[in-house]
């Protein structure tokens, strides 16, 4: 399981140090943090992917994902020019802390922090792919294509606990979904104007509980700001990540050992979006609205076969 965290470890850090266009530091920068506590990286980014394809080495077929772009808002959607300008995930901030305990904690938050707090400077981000599909000897077919979101972002953290033989990972934090679309070609549906929050104050608790032990809702790396109201409409979902053996249910007899289990501590949030059938359209059938869709406590367990 050290194994396990290990590679996690590095699989955080390469993605915080590969996926974004990080400014360069000079002497004098480098001079300057020396002697910090912790370590801070600032980002702008857009990242594009032609495709990624999955094999399936039994059977031969596969699946992918084709045309992504990754950045600002505007990649996603015209509206992002009220709230947000360009298209790159620009202004943003990494810092990367030890605790006492040997805690690895990434916060993921933005250079005006204090300003995405009290909500009144957004971080933006925005995603499109242009399909999801599957390959196999009957050619291939496609699933979902045209899919974009768009949003903001509130304060997140990843932390990688030291909690001895088996690795421990806990992601969390707050965003919003104001744009998003996508057609979902084997069903014939399409969905527009999708909308993803919550709408009451998100930091109206400070923190939450999970099988009797209380967790906090970002871990306060806030400094010498004061936390706000934040965005009126942020969601908050938080999860865990970790190894588990898979027992026999008859036997309990141990049937796949370290097996890789997400478990969705807590999400609930407003979703609406408008929704067509047939024709092309996507909202020919109507506007649907769900008030606290809620999956907190759901898990899944993913291993070979």
């Amino acid at each position: 399981m050290t194994n396990f965290k290990s590679l996690t470890l590095v699989a955080a850090i390469a993605a915080a140090s590969q996926s974004y266009a990080l400014e360069a530091l000079d002497d004098a920068s480098l001079s300057e943090m020396t002697g910090q506590a912790g370590v801070t990286i600032e980002i702008d980014t857009k990242i594009t992917l032609d495709e990624f394809t999955y094999t399936d080495t039994d059977t031969g077929g596969s699946a992918f994902i084709g045309n992504v772009v990754i950045g600002g808002a505007s990649v996603a959607t015209s509206s992002a020019e009220a709230w947000n300008e360009g298209d790159r995930r620009d202004d943003g901030k990494i810092e990367i802390d030890v605790s006492a305990e040997g805690d690895l904690v990434i916060h993921f938050g933005a250079q005006n922090y204090q300003g995405v707090l009290e909500g009144t400077d957004y971080k933006d981000f925005g995603m499109t792919v242009g399909a999801i599909g599957v390959r196999g000897t009957n050619g291939q077919s496609t699933l979902m294509s045209d899919i974009r979101i768009a949003g903001v972002s509130g304060p997140a953290d990843l932390i990688v606990y030291n909690d001895g033989d088996k690795g421990l990972i806990q992601a969390h934090g707050y965003f919003e979904v104001k744009d998003g679309g996508a057609n979902i070609d084997v069903a014939g549906v399409g969905i527009s104007d999708l909308k993803i929050g919550q709408d009451e104050n998100p930091f109206a608790e400070a923190t939450y509980e999970v099988d009797g032990v209380t967790y906090n809702k970002i871990v306060d790396y806030s400094g010498d700001a004061a936390i706000g109201n934040g965005d009126d409409n942020w969601a908050y979902s938080a999860a865990t990540i970790q190894t588990v053996d898979v027992l026999d249910v008859n036997t309990s007899a141990v049937l796949v050992s370290d097996a890789l289990s997400l478990k969705i501590d807590y999400y609930n949030s407003d979703i609406s979006m408008n929704v067509g059938i047939g024709n092309g359209s996507s909202s020919n059938v109507g506007h649907i609205a769900m008030e606290n869709f809620n999956v907190s406590g759901t898990e899944l367990v993913v291993y070979g076969h």
